[in-house]
């Protein structure tokens, strides 16, 4: 699969991280893990859209065109045989311009937009689908955009100074003093984080650190994962792979071993 992100005009940068494409063809039905990553996407599906597992096991494709909301734990997917996929990467407290529905309620769902009273899905996709060059498809997204978000109520100030926190910290933040340092309780900015960012700040904390592990390991030629781990803000290697095994499903022998042809396009980010 070929994975490249584009950027979103100024006026959009504070609250959406990149636009992206993925695109290729898939020889055979394979499984496909995605992980956490704090941030939640609209994605969509060009060409033929991608198959998701169901907690009860069985498969559903997506719609074409869906809001993906925060996930907790890894997601199974199978690629289609010809995928195009174009999705927009909102920053962690950006996305709750684009809904009026509560973030907490999108958790671990994809939820197609004309569930989420937003008819111009259609138009989008078809715009997409006539857009030739990366110039278009960033005029394209930028128009959908501006047309549909809403300022007042997107990112708060306040949930962007603590997710910049947990992002920048070197060990995992307390929350409590995260609370205390923007003038609220932690029932307060944990209510808050769950309408702006859609998880916890604990989750969102949790799932900082286990990004920045990808990051870390890619940053280096000869990676050691231990290392990498103790860097990222693990107290050792027992307590990374029970957290890694936690939110990817697998241990981190096993993926680095084989990452499929998808996850390694959106870790580290």
């Amino acid at each position: 699969m070929q994975y490249r992100e584009l950027l979103p005009s100024t006026q959009l940068s504070r609250w959406v991280r990149c636009y992206w494409i993925l695109e290729g063809v898939s020889p055979r039905r394979t499984e496909e893990r995605v992980f956490p990553d704090g941030c939640m996407e609209l994605v969509v599906h060009v060409g033929e859209p991608f198959a998701s597992q169901l907690p009860d096991g069985t498969w559903e494709l997506q719609a074409r065109v869906m809001l993906h909301g925060q996930l907790e734990q890894f997601a199974l997917l199978r690629p289609p045989h010809h995928a195009y996929t174009i999705g927009i990467r909102f920053r962690p407290a950006g996305p709750a311009g684009i809904t009026h529905v509560p973030l907490r309620e999108l958790l671990g769902r994809s939820v197609a937009l004309g569930a989420l009273q937003m008819r111009s899905g259609d138009e989008l996709l078809e715009r997409l689908s006539g857009a030739t060059t990366d110039a278009a498809l960033v005029r394209t997204l930028d128009g959908f955009l501006l047309a549909h978000f809403d300022p007042t109520r997107a990112a708060d100030p306040l949930v962007e100074h603590c997710v910049q926190a947990i992002e920048n910290a070197h060990v995992q933040a307390r929350i409590g003093d995260l609370a205390a340092k923007v003038g609220l309780s932690p029932r307060q900015l944990q209510r808050r984080f769950g309408e702006h960012v859609g998880l916890t700040p604990k989750t969102f904390a949790t799932i900082t650190r286990f990004q920045r592990v990808f990051r870390l390991v890619d940053q280096e030629r000869r990676p050691d994962l231990t290392q990498a781990a103790i860097a990222a803000g693990y107290f050792d290697q027992a307590h990374f792979i029970r957290n890694f095994r936690m939110l990817a499903g697998v241990s981190p022998s096993r993926f680095f071993r084989n990452p499929g042809s998808v996850a390694p396009h959106f870790v580290g980010h």
